[in-house]
């Protein structure tokens, strides 16, 4: 018995110990509710009797198939889930009241109850992101907020952590080129995050609320009950270390607005996959994918490229300790480019269920039925990531084995400890510019005017404490020692080039090394490291605008960075042309003299032959034309007709007398010869036509006198049906040939008759 009690506690102890394992959702083939099972059942009861005559089979078929209907799940969902999912896709969420209650912000949206509470980062919180991309930062866990769901008496209906990240506020110069420095990163670098705590209007609401009710106002003990469960996550999350408080009015109005702000015109046409025109600015929302519910795919969801990132994670009490987590993530992006590779980040489309993903990261909203999947969360199953609380912060340096270091900026009583030279203290101050937090500089430097004028961005402004609001307030530990009551609530930064007082216990600190390089001493959050100062030209220039401040001690700059380079784009240098040649000299050439025209030009006999009629040479002819050797005047003549790309058209005579016509039987003509080539010798000066080359029926004009005739010629006999000429053509337009008629007859006479 001792050896069995012994084994017995030792397999307990190993049970306690085992890690608790990871939860994932549920892969179920069937899901019937209370109100599908009891359709189902009552429709399946009725088709089995029914069909009961034609036999046990057909009855059990029925009901199986009712079954299936309704409750198989196809895609994760029924087929009613399906329906209402498609029916509840452009459901817009509507506004809810908000209403302030002894100091504290209350949300009522005619079913519950909800206030805020502002969880910061721990006082200086240190992250580092190693070269692999993982993550070394505090978050909030989920399995804590599982705890405050039912304490005591009062049981929460819902919880959701609202993450409002991003990694620059704007993307302008000095973003792109931090972006460069940096690259990707696993968490946001700023933000806020809120929890919002809800109780249901319900009977098992009312005894809590009425036992904490004064002067018989159930309103009252109703808000009483929603302060305690707020405040126990407050105290549960202080435990973990992180700050929190339960906002006021205000500030619930004030995150409603920033929010509305970004996501208000793309929510205002929801869609099935998007919230928005794709090619314009839109929101998606994603759920995890199976496989990808763990701390390494959540830390790559950051690196997607987008200007406003939405986290939220909501948990619903299931019993027993139980609860259902939901998260989805929102990206606020321009175009399709950014969220291309979300599936390969493990991130699947949450479809239908675009505007409820927006509707959670609005508080001050009706809140959508959530139909995304989720995973159930107990003692021995854990969500394998958390939310951020709020953002990184600023960027400080990078370790030698590559690993980026960065810390948060939230208010706090402590200050934090800028030692070394002012230009180290301008570059930190200049990074978290980039974020949206308004930073009053109290510093009277004409450095620091230069560096405010430079950047010329609304959150950076000087000497502005009194007149606006501000974060951070950076100033000297003389000034802070004479107005701590003017920085109380505010993020502090001493600026000095000593080293850091007595009782700092959160410092930056410049030191030099052996070779002359600049490294930082970073102390904070009762964490130490050391990382190299670097400070690259495009960072000097666009940053900090090129300022030139004293200082003993020198960044590492040019071939030492350790970061990708980011340097000044080469400048486009004259191309080195060849030398030209020097040209050949032109050869001297006498012009030749314009001859005279004469009066009366010569008449020169010129021999041309006539094209032949039928096969049969003609006689040459003899034209009297200008000498060859004078030049023609200039003479205005209409332009020529258009040609035929097969023969050379002339001008035709005005009149041409009716060809003879015999009757005779047709014989066979000789084979077609190509017409002897003619040189042309009119000028435009002379009206003279030139017999076509065609062999026509048009007779040839009287040859000049002086001439010997031309010997006579039988003209081809045509036949009956062709006796009818063509009408001649008109001189002032060309006209096409008409269409030939007649079967053709290769080597016949027809190939030439019009």
């Amino acid at each position: 018995m001792a050896r069995r009690a012994r084994t017995t506690t030792g397999d307990n102890d190993a049970t306690e110990s085992a890690p608790p394992r990871l939860a994932v959702p549920d892969r179920k083939l069937v899901s019937l509710t209370p109100s599908t099972g009891l359709a189902a059942s009552a429709l399946a009861t009725t088709a089995a009797l029914g069909l009961s005559p034609y036999g046990p089979a057909a009855a059990a078929g029925s009901a199986a198939a009712i079954a299936a209907v309704f409750g198989a799940r196809a895609g994760g969902r029924t087929l009613g889930q399906w329906v209402a999912l498609r029916r509840g896709s452009r459901d817009l969420p509507e506004q809810a009241a908000a209403f302030s209650r002894e100091g504290i912000g209350v949300i009522f949206d005619g079913h519950t109850v909800s206030a805020l509470v502002q969880i910061t980062p721990r006082p200086w919180q240190l992250t580092s992101i190693t070269a692999t991309g993982s993550c070394q930062s505090p978050v909030i866990s989920a399995d804590v907020l599982r705890r405050q769901l039912r304490q005591y008496d009062i049981g929460v209906n819902r919880l959701t952590a609202i993450c409002a990240g991003y990694k620059f506020a704007a993307r302008d110069v000095a973003a792109s080129v931090l972006d460069t420095l940096i690259g990707p990163v696993s968490v946001p670098l700023g933000g806020m995050t809120v929890i919002e705590v809800s109780l249901r209007l319900e009977a098992d609401m009312l005894g809590p609320a009425y036992r904490r009710a004064q002067r018989d106002s159930l309103p009252h003990g109703l808000c009483q009950a929603l302060t305690i469960a707020a405040t126990r996550v407050c105290h549960a999350l202080a435990e973990q270390g992180f700050g929190g408080r339960i906002m006021d009015v205000n500030s619930i109005r004030a995150f409603q607005s920033d929010v509305l702000a970004q996501v208000g015109r793309p929510l205002a046409s929801p869609g099935w996959r998007s919230c928005g025109p794709r090619s314009g600015v839109h929101t998606r929302t994603y759920v995890p994918a199976r496989g990808h519910w763990n701390a390494e795919s959540a830390g790559g969801w950051h690196h997607l490229q987008s200007h406003r990132q939405y986290t939220t994670l909501t948990l619903t009490p299931q019993g027993d300790n139980q609860a259902l987590a939901q998260p989805l993530i929102t990206y606020l992006v321009r175009g399709e480019d950014g969220l291309a590779k979300a599936s390969g980040y493990g991130l699947r489309a949450a479809v239908g269920q675009q505007a409820a993903g927006l509707a959670q990261a609005l508080p001050v909203t009706r809140q959508l039925p959530m139909r995304s999947p989720g995973a159930l969360i107990d003692d021995d199953h854990h969500l394998g990531f958390g939310i951020p609380a709020g953002g990184a912060g600023v960027f400080v340096g990078t370790r030698e084995d590559k690993t980026r270091v960065f810390v948060a900026v939230s208010p706090t009583a402590e200050p934090l400890w800028l030692s070394g030279p002012v230009l180290f203290a301008m570059q930190m101050v200049a990074r978290l510019s980039t974020q949206d937090q308004i930073i009053a500089v109290m510093i009277d430097d004409p450095r620091w005017h230069r560096l405010v004028a430079h950047r010329d961005s609304p959150t950076l402004t000087v000497g502005s404490l009194d007149s606006a609001p501000a974060d951070v307030v950076v100033c000297t530990p003389a000034w802070w020692e004479r107005h701590r009551e003017r920085c109380a609530g505010k993020a502090v930064l001493l600026v000095t080039e000593d080293v850091p007082g007595r009782g700092a216990s959160n410092s930056l600190t410049v030191t030099t090394t052996a070779s002359g390089h600049s490294e930082i001493a970073v102390a904070v959050d009762e964490q130490t490291t050391t990382v190299r100062w670097e400070l690259t030209p495009m960072e000097r220039r666009t940053l900090l605008g090129d300022v030139d401040t004293e200082g003993s001690a020198a960044p590492r700059e040019g071939s030492d960075l350790r970061l990708p380079q980011v340097v000044d784009l080469p400048t486009a240098t004259a191309a080195i042309r060849p030398k030209r040649r020097p040209a050949a000299a032109v050869p001297a050439v006498e012009t030749v003299r314009q001859a005279a025209v004469p009066a009366t030009p010569a008449a020169v006999p010129v021999t041309r032959p006539d094209p032949p009629v039928s096969n049969r040479r003609a006689t040459p002819t003899t034209l009297s034309v200008r000498d060859v050797t004078e030049l023609p005047p200039v003479v205005s003549a209409p332009p020529a007709a258009a040609r035929s790309p097969r023969r050379t058209a002339a001008p035709t005579p005005t009149r041409a007398p009716a060809p003879r016509v015999d009757t005779a039987p047709v014989a066979a003509s000789p084979p077609l010869t190509p017409p002897p080539a003619a040189v042309r010798t009119d000028t435009p000066a002379q009206d003279t036509p030139t017999p076509p080359r065609r062999r026509d029926r048009t007779p040839l004009r009287p040859a000049p006198a002086g001439s010997p005739p031309l010997a006579p010629v039988d003209p081809p006999r045509i036949r009956s049906r062709d006796r009818q000429p063509s009408p001649p053509p008109s001189p002032a337009l060309p006209q096409k040939p008409p269409a030939r008629r007649g079967k053709h007859r290769h080597g016949s006479d027809e190939e030439g008759k019009p």
